[in-house]
């Protein structure tokens, strides 16, 4: 007995199949312009599903499609297809897809293995969430599996809600993910083993970022980036403000910042990546608040920097004229091949710089420390290979900035010696104790002026 394969539209109450509509798969990608416009079929399929009282899903069967206006996906209708290359919407001209219809109830909804390819236009995005009316929840999207190519923006999603976007592929693209517009607030956002590649670029005049959170009037509110590869991209990653981020096992390449933030409400975690930075750009950049935000917590620990060409920086919180991106904690993280510094921190406070290891051989300061103005900051178990460089001494003196146990130009200045230090780089009130006290003995020395070695005086004599 043979079996004969049936399609969808066969069995009674499954999916829409778009060739049943009228669909037709006779695009040739190397000849823009041609084939059938399937708009009308697809949008049917789609309009059919949602006429039922559950929803449904739409099947797109491998094949190029040609479309000229963008499909209008209403809430609870899902879309697939056979594959990110397989089954590809050839878009001329305009998006692939809008969502308009929204809905508070948990939902989830699928849009998996099929592909959106910007045919031809500029300045279009393959999926966009048009919050209309403002302030409404599209609520329980999951992309998976898709691929995308050409496009100005891949996703623009605004008052999304409980989103995932996993395994999907992007390559000459501007911008792979806006999240949080003017006009709405994205929440629970997870991306997840996702590869986007900036390449050439896509047709249009958006912000060359993998990821761009934005939020002028409401913060995004749990963002999880975990696992993905951004190639490329001038910024890989671009925070303007949040709430909980965390930028986890990441693989990132830029040009100007694979990472750049503002203002982190309840906390950033930035944890296990590999950051790749080249032309004169910086590996992680906190940009100065305006004001100390109490709750606000980085956490920048146990990733990878390596700066290629003429790479500026390894880490830099704040500027010169600006200040506030305080609270930080910069923790095991390695550094190399960067041209100024590894870790540059204008304007620090309330914040721990331990156990990095410091490995560019360029600079002249592997760690800058400007002018304290929240004390305490604190240095500790760090190891450079160049000087750890101070730039207001009171601050040490004082006992703003406390630094311990850190090795400077690649040598450790032991704080228990026999004799007051004759080598080495040190600064006022450091001390060194006896390592062989004795009776009538100094407890140990005093640096009372700066330099290398600098003037040591003795403490008082053991009794």
């Amino acid at each position: 007995m043979s079996l004969t394969k049936v399609s969808y539209s066969m069995i009674t109450g499954a999916v829409a199949n778009i060739l049943d509509y009228g669909a037709v798969a006779d695009y040739n990608e190397n000849i823009p312009g041609s084939g059938t416009d399937n708009s009308a079929a697809i949008q049917a399929a789609v309009d059919a599903v949602n006429a039922k009282s559950t929803n449904g899903a739409v099947y797109i069967p491998a094949g190029a499609y040609k479309i000229l206006t963008a499909i209008s996906v209403p809430y609870g209708v899902s879309i697939f297809g056979d594959g990110g290359t397989a089954s590809v919407l050839h878009a001329e001209g305009c998006n692939g897809l809008n969502f308009t219809t929204f809905g508070y109830s948990i939902g989830s909804m699928f849009y998996e293995d099929f592909g959106l390819t910007a045919a031809t236009g500029t300045n279009f995005a393959a999926v966009q969430s048009i919050n209309v009316p403002a302030l409404v929840t599209q609520d329980g999207l999951n992309f998976n599996r898709m691929r995308f190519y050409g496009w100005n923006q891949c996703f623009i999603l605004a008052t999304t809600w409980n989103t995932n976007i996993s395994y999907c592929r992007a390559e000459n693209i501007n911008n792979f993910v806006s999240l949080a517009q003017s006009n709405g607030q994205a929440v629970i956002v997870k991306l997840t083993n996702n590869l986007a590649v900036y390449a050439a670029g896509g047709n249009g005049t958006g912000n060359k970022y993998a990821i761009d959170i934005l939020g002028t009037t409401s913060f995004t509110e749990s963002v999880q980036l975990l696992q993905n590869g951004f190639y490329g991209f001038q910024i890989c990653i671009n925070v303007s403000q949040a709430t909980y981020v965390n930028i986890v096992d990441n693989d990132l390449s830029a040009s100007v910042k694979a990472i750049a933030f503002v203002t982190s409400v309840g906390g950033y975690n930035i944890v296990n990546n590999y950051i790749e930075v080249s032309g004169s750009g910086t590996g992680i950049f906190g940009a100065a608040q305006g004001s100390e935000t109490t709750d606000t917590r980085t956490n920048i620990q146990n990733n990878y920097f390596i700066g290629t060409a003429t790479a500026a920086i390894g880490i830099q919180l704040n500027t010169v004229a600006a200040t506030y991106q305080w609270n930080a904690t910069i923790r095991d993280n390695t550094f190399t091949g960067f041209a100024s510094q590894d870790i540059l921190l204008y304007s620090p406070g309330k914040s721990l710089v331990d156990n990095n290891r410091c490995m560019s051989t360029a600079p002249t300061n592997s760690i800058y420390v400007g002018p304290v103005l929240g004390s305490p900051v604190i240095l500790t178990n760090n190891y450079c290979r160049k000087a750890l460089y101070v730039d207001v001494a009171t601050d040490y003196t004082d006992g703003k900035l406390i630094l311990q146990n850190n090795v400077e130009n690649n040598t450790f200045q032991a704080t228990k010696q026999s004799a007051a230090p004759s080598t080495g780089t040190w600064r006022v009130t450091d001390v060194v104790m006896n390592s062989a006290p004795a009776t009538g003995q100094p407890a140990g020395w005093v640096c009372t002026v700066a330099g290398t070695p600098g003037t040591w005086k003795p403490m008082a004599n053991l009794a």
